[in-house]
């Protein structure tokens, strides 16, 4: 099983905290990510997760929107900033599918740190705005280890993506 976590793009300060947008910028960070990865990764994907908060949503949107993904969007419980990531990992735990979730800082970093430390801590992770990640279960989860051996596949930071070439 595969996980992709993307954390959203930049989004506008205010309150409340749920309706806060997208900057222009926070929607350029997706298209140009939206150009600059090869999405095939994502094949196994059902759909795309996100927590329901509008800057979140759009990011999801957007991505949809930019690649050729053709999954359905999914509002998905328990991944707001302030959830608890290890009743997500809990979950992840009994999962057979890939997933793709876009989420929100302090989970998604907590989340990540939690399965790669394999129930011994967290594994200290830091996702910048529109960071995307993929993490791989290595071994199913067990009594010594309840959320199972996750490994980092990848870990590609907004401000690392080139600029594709254009085409000729």
């Amino acid at each position: 099983m595969r996980l992709f976590l993307l954390r959203h793009a930049e989004a506008a300060p205010g309150v409340p905290d749920a309706g806060r947008p997208l900057t222009d910028r926070g929607k350029a960070q997706v298209a140009k990510m939206a150009r600059a990865l090869d999405w095939s990764c994502l094949d196994a994907v059902k759909s795309i997760e996100h927590s329901g908060l509008v800057r979140a949503r759009q990011t999801a949107e957007l991505l949809a929107a930019e690649v050729p993904l053709r999954k359905p969007l999914a509002i998905r419980a328990a991944i707001r900033p302030t959830d608890d990531p290890r009743l997500f990992a809990m979950e992840l735990a009994s999962s057979r599918d890939d997933r793709l979730i876009v989420g929100h800082n302090p989970h998604l970093s907590r989340l990540a740190g939690l399965l790669l430390g394999r129930g011994q801590g967290e594994v200290a992770l830091v996702l910048k705005k529109a960071a995307f990640l993929a993490l791989e279960r290595a071994k199913s989860a067990s009594k010594e280890s309840p959320m199972g051996h996750w490994s980092l596949l990848w870990l590609i930071p907004q401000g690392r993506l080139a600029e594709p070439h254009p085409s000729p």
